[in-house]
């Protein structure tokens, strides 16, 4: 019933409405811990302990994922979990085809590393050298801004219309005119901001440069001469073999996913692959293959901003550490379907997890860190989750300053407790203890500090080692909203469907004297009036404002939440 924070979901059972990103939760600082090795380092002993857990994430009537893990080029773990097509029960096998969203990303940037490296185009060239149709800033977009997620761009897939559209064929003029004349977020190298807007160009710039449609380019220069016959751009395939079925994950009740058209995604998410394919671009990356030496490096190297911060980025992956081992990731998801790759180069160590759903509680990305740490040697920390009751947790709830412009937030999203740090996705965290909670993204906890009078004033990060203590901001200012009483005629005239994207529509509907709302597959909330059309939940902060026509006739509403403006016309 609720709206999420996270601007890649719509309503609070986890629908996911739009995807295609990466959500990073980086190591702050530089300090690792050092864990002794204990892990068994032949195979088999690793494989059994991958097996313990995998088998615990996924359940055999339910769709599961495809999973692999290679140590020195040699397959340790391949196995699939769950079910291709629920309807007809087909298993998933792990050679079957998944989309996996924002890894993506990966290719497009070799693409555009390979043309770099061939001298036919530079990292510091102007965008609007090739995409004339992208309009010229007061700053200079660069490609190298675009490959790092640092361009100030505003991310297309944020915007309310990506998720009504999505399920059309889009032009790339359609597409980039969603946000070619917005203002830059920020100056270009300042920040670092997830964008699918800058991926998006730079597959055009490939196709500029190139003289090639994108599909066609990166299967000759990449997935034909490395023998990754089931990898192409969704609707460009090159063998027989397509892909599995999505699905969307409300609290363990699964739908068949919504459709998208993959000329909206583009080269920001559009692939589908295996993961014995994925573990052969592994292979050979670990080799050298495609860009020079000092390219590879830059790929892999945290891109510095320009007032000398480090990001926890390079070129098309994410810089992190798994267990103080210097790794190389990305997630990805997309309507139907989420995927991880993990590298770590010290320990020629790859582990693929691809799942045929999106939303629900299935940890893959916690999977493939521990499925790595196992095999690098330095098992991560099993945590027991306890329940607590909801209001325990509400007195968290707030923000925490873990350095200057760098804030967590804490809060409630229905029965989950969620956290969001600056400039990252949301995150959720679980209970210990009543007053300490674990991620399982990555290996690190929160200890929530009370005072003297028992109230709760600031917060303990630990992560990689390091304890970092994070003050309690003030609380931000509640806005005072009050009733009014409207007739069953007046709330008659609001009744009705208003599609909020493809397939997923609020219907707003009447119990006698009350007016309440839900969405598609989705529990009810109650819908307060400030005046005729505007209302307000107590549920979380929404707001509903209903639009009227001339004639006084209502024509759709505006869904507030988070930060968003969701318009939807009336059905």
């Amino acid at each position: 019933m609720l709206l999420s924070p996270n601007r890649l979901t719509m309503l609070n059972i986890g629908l996911v409405v739009a995807v295609m990103c990466s959500t990073l939760f980086p190591v702050v600082g530089g300090a690792q811990q050092v864990l002794p090795a204990a892990t068994p380092s032949d195979d088999a002993a690793a494989a059994a302990a991958i097996e313990s857990l995998a088998k615990s994430r996924f359940k055999a009537d339910e769709p599961g994922a495809t999973i692999i893990a290679t140590r020195n080029g040699k397959t340790v773990f391949r196995k699939a979990y769950g079910l291709a097509d629920i309807a007809a029960k087909t298993p998933l096998k792990p050679d079957d085809v998944l989309r996996i969203g924002s890894v993506t990303k990966q290719f497009t940037a070799v693409g555009i590393l390979m043309l770099a490296d061939e001298g036919k185009l530079a990292l510091g060239d102007d965008v609007s050298k090739y995409v004339p149709t992208f309009t010229s800033k007061s700053k200079p977009v660069t490609i190298e801004h675009l490959l790092t997620h640092t361009s100030g761009i505003p991310n297309f897939t944020d915007d309310a219309e990506y998720r009504i559209n999505r399920g059309k064929l889009s032009s790339q003029a359609e597409v980039v005119a969603r946000f070619k004349d917005l203002p830059l977020s920020f100056e270009p190298g300042s920040r670092w901001a997830y964008s699918n807007s800058g991926y998006f160009l730079l597959g055009m710039v490939i196709e500029k440069v190139s003289g090639k449609r994108y599909a066609d380019f990166l299967a000759e220069k990449i997935f034909n001469p490395l023998g990754m016959e089931n990898t192409a751009y969704e609707g460009f395939e090159r063998s027989a073999k397509r892909r599995v079925e999505g699905y969307q994950d409300a609290d363990g009740k699964f739908s068949i996913a919504q459709k998208i058209d993959m000329s909206v995604p583009f080269s920001a998410g559009a692939m589908v692959s295996t993961v014995d394919d994925l573990a052969r671009w592994d292979a050979a990356i670990t080799a050298g293959k495609l860009l020079k030496p000092e390219t590879w490096k830059k790929a892999f190297t945290a891109y510095t901003l320009t007032d000398g911060k480090k990001t926890t980025y390079g070129y098309g992956w994410g810089i992190v550490k798994v267990q103080g081992k210097d790794a190389i990731t990305h997630t990805g998801g997309i309507d139907g379907f989420a995927s991880v790759a993990t590298h770590v180069p010290g320990d020629k160590v790859f582990v693929a997890v691809l799942r045929n759903s999106i939303g629900g509680s299935s940890n893959h990305t916690d999977l493939a860190t521990r499925t790595a740490a196992i095999l690098v040697g330095r098992p991560m920390r099993e945590f027991t989750e306890i329940k607590i009751a909801p209001n325990v947790f509400d007195a968290y709830v707030g923000r925490y300053e873990l350095g200057p412009n760098f804030v967590l937030r804490v809060y409630r999203e229905g029965n989950r407790f969620m956290t969001q740090a600056t400039g990252q996705g949301p995150v959720e965290v679980f209970a210990e203890t009543e007053d300490k909670f674990f991620l399982r993204v990555v290996e690190a906890q929160i200890k929530f500090v009370r005072s003297a009078a028992g109230k709760v004033e600031s917060l303990v990060l630990f992560q990689g080692g390091r304890e970092m203590p994070a003050k309690r901001l003030p609380d931000e200012p509640v806005v005072a909203r009050k009733e009014v009483s409207l007739s069953a005629a007046q709330l008659d005239k609001l009744v009705g469907e208003y599609p909020l994207a493809v397939g997923f529509v609020l219907s707003v509907f009447r119990d006698g004297e009350t007016l309440l709302a839900r969405a598609t597959g989705q529990g009810a909330f109650q819908l307060f009036a400030e005046s005729e059309e505007k209302f307000f939940a107590k549920v979380a902060d929404i707001r509903v404002e209903f639009k009227k026509d001339a004639a006084g006739n209502v024509t759709g509403l505006v869904l507030f939440q988070a930060g968003m403006e969701t318009p939807a016309k009336k059905n």
